[in-house]
């Protein structure tokens, strides 16, 4: 038996070549070997990993919510995740001209915001609710990842 060190260290997380690859090698040396262990590390920023950690659990409560293909859709439109894309989907997406649609911009980030606000002003007055959602937008947009459709 020998124990496999896996270290995760891109900064662009799930979305990380690197780390895809890295991982389809620890899955396919446990096909190969399956006694031997691997010890999984995250490396980094301890907030960056806790918004990762967040993203995939926000993904896993999509996932289980709804069946696919609409968890696939709200998954990217919300936060992003495109590998999570059925292929079908993808090429259907990719056929109509409407990835734009699934992707994290500027429209989607303002939508998710008047939509928050809106929900907030039952409980809160428009201006708290509305200071409230301008706090926490820059957590969502770490969350989301910094590429520049969601920057502009």
């Amino acid at each position: 038996m020998r124990t496999l060190l896996h270290l995760n260290a891109s900064a662009r997380g799930e979305r990380s070549l690197s780390r895809k690859l890295s991982s389809n090698f620890v899955k396919n040396w446990l096909e190969v070997r399956p006694s031997d262990e691997v010890i999984e590390r995250e490396s980094g920023n301890v907030a960056i990993r806790e918004l990762r950690r967040v993203r995939r659990w926000l993904v896993a409560n999509i996932e289980r919510s709804l069946p696919e293909p609409e968890a696939s859709l709200a998954a990217g439109i919300l936060i992003g995740e495109r590998p999570s894309f059925a292929s079908g989907l993808s090429d259907d997406l990719r056929r109509t001209g409407t990835t734009h649609l699934v992707v994290v911009s500027g429209q989607n980030v303002a939508l998710l915001l008047g939509i928050t606000t809106a929900a907030l002003t039952v409980v809160l007055s428009r201006r708290r609710a509305s200071l409230l959602v301008l706090a926490l937008l820059p957590a969502y947009v770490l969350l989301v990842g910094l590429d520049p459709p969601v920057l502009r």
